[in-house]
């Protein structure tokens, strides 16, 4: 009995090597196989370490036709495997890794993020390959001649992805993916009947000209009540079409009090007079001071109205508006503090778990909790851009928006060392530059370049991590062209706070801290409530 073949065209666009420190500043290669065969076979150009990152370039992909055999069990298919092996310019192996392309034969045209696991013998025991697979949607035909197996030697070092940020084939993990997958589709199937109902049941409605009522939301509107801000106070009296009997009473009885006070005082005009001299003498206030008390008056009124604004909770959308309408400096940079205070408040906590958890090196090396992170905040941000560009700010409104967003969420992390010391350590620091790494490349991506000049703000972290590890090794001159984003005050309170750990058993020289403190101005350390969105 022939077994059944499905035929797949794949296409894995190349991302990055990452775990690549010992060769920081060298050029290494990427080569991949999936036989012996010349056209089952490849490599790409060199590529340059930095940050412990090697970046591919944009030719970095590779198309391949599949013939997949079906196993006994519907739907799952035999090994067809392609190895990815990362050399020095000698040719001397550094990593490999392999990936499973019959595991991924169910895209039909879709896009997958992969995470495969390169391990190797020499200095570096382990790295890990970022890769995008897609494949050509339906089905498909192709040379199955081209479709050798890949045998692997005994030298081979193995690591099957897959999945999205899968170091490797987990039976658990990969059932738990399978559930929830399951799960959604089941959801969708259910919203797809409930709808295809709806509508059988309005044709049957419509065919038997059953007159539906409309219910009282349509016929009614609802009275829309509008915050007190963007209400105009408008008091309209009527005229009244005749003349009220007691207020004609009262201004009769008033004009007879003024006549009879007039009589009785035969020096009223005498002090008239002397009145009229002194207003005379006294200098009139320019136009210019009359104006300024109005302007003054407005802008006091604008600040009661944003303030009165913020006694409630308000969404993004309402922040923007308010802020649109806002025209003294000084109440627009308010505003802008709360909407970053309100973009960040779900974004804080994320980066909290992932900066400050109690993890070993091993623990968050070998997760995706730093990757996932960094993709969620760089995400988040880019849809909050996004809607305040439908939302009609402008694009200077849009980038000191921006620029605050990543300055709240730096200096967040500086602020949490400071209220918590044990924290300051070289592992720590390890950790926060493994975090970064990833945030960097984020920001090398076209979808994110939009606010690449604002990024810059999260480079505090990566110097503070810096700071962690070097500072053993570095002098009081080199300080301030190494660690441009840290003042003097900074770097002597993360120091004098150092202690010792697993990763760096050497404590700050004490004669290093005194030279520190001398440089020091006494200068506040700004913190994530700092306004720097001028």
């Amino acid at each position: 009995m022939f077994k059944k073949k499905c035929k797949q065209d794949y296409v894995l666009n190349i991302g990055y090597v990452q775990g690549l420190e010992v060769f920081e500043g060298k050029e290494v290669v990427l080569k991949w196989r999936r036989g012996k065969k010349d056209t089952n076979k490849g490599k790409f150009n060199s590529m340059r370490v930095l940050k412990g990152v090697a970046l591919a370039g944009t030719d970095a992909v590779i198309k391949l036709h599949c013939t997949l055999f079906e196993k006994s069990t519907p739907g799952f298919y035999e090994e067809k495997l392609l190895q990815f092996i990362i050399e020095n310019i000698e040719g001397k192996r550094i990593v490999s890794g392999v990936i499973d392309l019959a595991q991924h034969a169910g895209l039909d045209g879709s896009n997958r993020d992969i995470v495969i696991d390169l391990k190797g013998k020499g200095k570096v025991k382990k790295a890990r390959l970022f890769i995008k697979i897609s494949s050509t949607e339906g089905v498909v035909t192709g040379q199955s001649e081209n479709t050798e197996n890949l045998v692997l030697t005994d030298d081979d070092e193995m690591s099957i992805s897959s999945g999205p940020g899968v170091d490797a084939v987990d039976p658990i993990h990969n059932a738990l993916i399978q559930k929830m997958r399951e799960k959604e589709e089941q959801e969708e199937l259910e919203l797809r009947q409930k709808q295809l109902k709806e509508r059988d049941e309005t044709k049957e409605l419509n065919s038997q000209n059953v007159e539906v009522t409309v219910t009282n939301p349509v016929e009614k509107k609802e009275e829309i009540t509008l915050h007190s801000i963007y209400e105009e106070k408008q008091n309209n009296i009527p005229e009244p079409k005749e003349p009220i009997k007691e207020n004609k009473e009262s201004q009769e009885n008033d004009t007879e009090r003024v006549q009879s006070q007039l009589e009785s005082k035969e020096d009223i005009n005498k002090e008239e007079i002397k009145t009229e001299e002194i207003t005379n003498n006294i200098e009139i206030q320019p136009q210019n001071s009359r104006n300024t008390t109005e302007q003054e008056n407005i802008t006091l009124t604008e600040k009661q109205q944003v303030e009165e604004f913020f006694k409630t909770k308000r969404n993004c959308k309402e922040i923007i508006e308010i802020l649109k309408k806002c025209q003294e400096p000084i109440n627009v940079n308010e505003v802008i503090k709360r909407y970053v205070e309100a973009i960040t408040q779900n974004l804080l906590p994320l980066l909290n778990s992932c900066l400050f958890s109690k993890r070993s090196i091993s623990e968050y090396t070998n997760s995706e909790v730093e990757q996932i992170t960094s993709k969620i905040i760089m995400k988040s941000i880019k849809n909050n851009n996004e809607m305040m560009v439908e939302e009609g700010c402008s694009n200077e409104m849009i980038k000191r928006i921006n620029k605050q967003i990543f300055h709240n969420l730096s200096y967040y992390v500086l602020d949490t060392l400071i209220q918590e010391p044990e924290n300051i350590c070289c592992s720590k620091g390890f950790q926060f530059k493994f975090f970064m790494t990833y945030m960097d490349m984020l920001s090398l991506d076209d979808e994110y370049k939009i606010f690449k000049e604002e990024y810059q703000q999260m480079n505090l972290i990566t110097d503070i991590a810096n700071v962690f590890m070097q500072h053993h090794c570095i002098s009081v001159d080199e300080i301030y062209t190494l660690f441009p984003t840290l003042s003097n005050e900074i770097i002597y309170k993360l120091l004098s706070n150092f202690h010792t750990d697993d990763m760096d058993q050497e404590p700050v020289k004490s004669g290093f801290l005194e030279s520190i403190q001398t440089k020091c101005s006494n200068e506040p350390i700004p913190t994530r409530y700092t306004f720097v969105a001028n």
